[in-house]
């Protein structure tokens, strides 16, 4: 599986409280590369943005819905 448009997507993980919101791009198999992405830690707490890229590993998610 290789996906190559970039589609906003939102990230839930495996810890039931952190979501990640952002742009999905080169993803493999093993992993989730998402860009311009924001950060939730449940309620609560302030919204967070990310810099550059971020690599989530397959086994630290839980769900991953496309938005578009």
């Amino acid at each position: 599986m290789l996906t190559v448009r970039r589609r906003p997507v939102v990230v839930n993980l495996v810890d039931g409280r952190t979501t990640l919101v952002g742009e999905r791009r080169w993803s493999w198999p093993w992993q989730v590369k998402l860009t311009g992405a924001r950060l939730h830690r449940g309620p609560g707490h302030p919204e967070q943005p990310v810099d550059g890229v971020v690599l989530i590993p397959r086994h630290r998610i839980d769900f991953v819905q496309v938005v578009s």
